[in-house]
């Protein structure tokens, strides 16, 4: 290794100052610019007043809907209990660009699940267990172990959109603070983005149950309730996302807060969130081919193991899939839990 010197800084300097206040974040980035489009993050076991700028499109239908991105994304496993997450392209097709509709990370999704049979198969196999008899608790043991551990999940469809999120009283999610003159609430514009079927779900149902029923959520204040009891332990922020109850909030005299958040957001359009939300970044096919062959290099090589032991009848050796996945298994090892997502209920 490289012999290095050490940097010789100033007692008085800047650099000095903030060494005594140094903090480091070990969450994974979200915003390309985390400064001016920061992307929200579910809090743990509270409640968050928010406003959704009235910016809508009209649909295929010809309604009336929320603007909005609306990405398929795949979770790709990149160490245990991490995750990253990439655009689907299926359907995507721009000779220029050099989108032909394909997706690699779509065509390498069965692949986990081809592993995961085989695994259930042999580990029931090994204690005498029939791998179909799904009423066994261990069969659902070694079942959900296995596709828990899966390095490629099929594609979801999420929805990203701006929301505007006001500071409140000891974070109650009712009473907004106010600025030091007390003429202005304080407030932040951020990203929001959920798996589709959890908006239709619970924003769904809150929309539903308003009087007029709305058929969106432009121009209208909610608090989303990020509170529950856990089990046991203390609340953490995947439960908290699991039980987010939204509600709406009448919010009176609002009209000239409501015109200048909507202007103060005419710019946060899909085509930003694009841009600037990782999670909906648009990558090239050969990049995304890249990321497959990578995380489903072991996958793919302990599959070819397990059909090489199909022939001649034999389960698996430990020491042979451990020869088989070296080094990358051992930063791997151990459970890989169902990937959870930080802003909705899983």
């Amino acid at each position: 290794m490289k012999k290095l010197t050490p940097v010789q800084i100033k007692s008085d300097s800047d650099l000095a100052k903030q060494l005594g206040t140094q903090e480091i974040s070990r969450s994974m980035p979200l915003s390309r610019d985390p400064v001016k489009y920061p992307v929200f993050r579910v809090p743990t076991n509270k409640k968050v007043l928010i406003y959704v700028p009235n910016h809508t499109v009209l649909n295929k239908d010809g309604e009336e809907e929320l603007r909005m991105d609306k990405p398929y994304i795949h979770a790709v496993s990149v160490r245990k209990n991490s995750w990253e997450y990439y655009r689907c392209t299926s359907g995507l097709v721009d000779e220029e660009l050099g989108f032909d509709g394909s997706c690699p990370l779509c065509d390498g999704a069965s692949e986990p699940w081809d592993l995961a049979k085989y695994q259930i198969e042999d580990k029931c196999r090994a204690q005498g267990l029939n791998p179909d008899d799904k009423e066994n608790e261990t069969v659902k043991g070694i079942r959900q172990q296995a596709f828990s551990a899966r390095v490629l999940n099929d594609a979801e469809q999420y929805v990203t959109f701006p929301i505007v999120v006001f500071e409140t009283v000891n974070d109650d999610g009712k009473t907004p603070v106010m600025s030091d003159d007390g003429k202005n609430v304080v407030f932040k514009i951020m990203w929001y983005s959920i798996r589709k079927s959890t908006y239709d779900e619970k924003w769904g149902s809150c929309l539903e149950n308003m009087e007029d029923e709305p058929t969106h959520p432009g121009g209208l204040f909610f608090t989303l309730d990020f509170t529950y009891t856990p089990k046991s332990g203390d609340p953490n922020a995947r439960d908290s996302a699991r039980n987010l109850k939204v509600y709406n909030k009448t919010v009176k005299d609002s009209e000239k807060l409501r015109a200048a958040l909507d202007k103060a957001t005419e710019d946060w359009t899909p085509a930003v969130a694009q841009q600037m939300v990782i999670r909906n970044n648009i990558y090239t096919v050969e990049d995304l081919k890249s990321v497959a062959d990578e995380v489903l290099e072991t996958t793919r090589n302990l599959i070819a193991l397990y059909e090489s032991k199909s022939v001649t009848g034999s389960g698996i050796e430990k020491n042979e899939m451990a020869g088989m996945i070296g080094k990358k298994k051992e930063e791997n090892d151990g459970e890989i839990p169902i990937v959870m997502d930080e802003t909705d209920e899983d």
